[in-house]
């Protein structure tokens, strides 16, 4: 053995204990590197750290790469393990990021992605729609079946598509004023034509006339009856009281004047050929009645509307 030798084996010999302690203060910072703050990052075992560890770089690039080359792992050769306790997020990303490309999530908002449908994918038929079965819906090829109403009101209160719009008509008669002479509209005992007013009826169509007739009567020192009602007729057709429009109303007169209001509504048609209808006021009193100059009496008045 050399001096150099002997002198070290005395060395052990007399400080064993404190080289003992040494390998196994040695060991242990192996084993549990980093423990202490600003401690070095040792690759290969694991490192604890009771701050927050920060790596920031300008580096235009990747930071931080981790790249796991192994090839024969299967699905364990990873490159990075996060572990986090339950319900907490294991990585905060700030509110700027751009999107993280070929990122393949396992679930979106806790949802399995096999229960979300592809863009490219087709929805099973559903059973019901808002719990309404299938047969009672319309079918973009079908044709719904004709209803009886729209809203309450029936067909044959609304202008079809095809038919012009048409506004309102009004054709207006001219007061009647009975001459001096017994006669004219107010003939006794007799159906008189009264403030008449004519129009033609194109063939084809169909109008409906609304009829306002008004009137003042008079009789001197003696009381009568007079009647009057709204009259629709064609030219052809004889005056008559069954061509009244509507109920004929009355007033009796007693040495007195009186005035009389009544209205009809009736559907006229122009035929094939068109037809000229006659609206008038018809009055019917008992006894012939009076005219004195100065006074309204004996006066009628027709206003017809006529809707196309």
């Amino acid at each position: 053995m050399s001096a150099f030798q002997a002198r070290i084996s005395a060395f052990l010999t007399r400080h064993r204990a404190t080289v003992v302690l040494g390998f196994v203060l040695a060991f242990a910072m192996v084993g549990t590197a980093g423990a202490t703050a600003g401690a070095m990052l040792h690759l290969g075992v694991s490192n604890t750290a009771s701050t927050m560890t920060t790596l920031s770089s300008s580096v235009n690039g990747t930071v931080l790469q981790l790249s796991n080359s192994n090839t024969t792992g299967g699905t364990a050769a990873r490159g990075l393990g996060i572990t986090v306790p339950a319900g907490r997020a294991p990585i905060r990303v700030n509110s700027t990021a751009g999107k993280a490309t070929n990122l393949d999530a396992d679930k979106l908002d806790g949802v399995d992605s096999t229960e979300l449908l592809r863009t490219t994918g087709t929805a099973a038929d559903a059973d019901r729609l808002d719990g309404r079965d299938s047969g009672e819906f319309l079918l973009t090829t079908e044709t719904a079946a004709d209803a009886n109403t729209l809203d309450g009101i029936d067909s044959t209160e609304f202008l079809r598509a095809s038919d012009a719009p048409k506004g309102p008509l009004v054709r207006q008669g001219g007061n009647y004023t009975k001459p001096t002479s017994i006669g004219g509209c107010t003939v006794a005992a007799t159906w008189t034509e009264c403030a008449p007013v004519s129009f033609d009826v194109p063939a084809g169509e169909t109008w409906t006339v609304a009829i306002q007739s008004d009137g003042s009567f008079f009789k001197f020192n003696a009381s009568t009856r007079v009647r009057v009602c709204t009259s629709v007729r064609r030219d052809t057709e004889p005056v008559g009281q069954d061509k009244c429009a509507n109920q004929p109303t009355g007033i009796t007169l007693n040495n007195e004047l009186l005035g009389v209001s009544t209205n009809g509504v009736r559907d006229i048609t122009g035929g094939a050929a068109g037809t000229r209808w006659i609206v008038s006021t018809l009055v019917n009193p008992d006894i012939a009645l009076d005219w004195f100059n100065g006074f309204e009496n004996n006066v009628v008045h027709t206003l017809v509307t006529a809707h196309r």
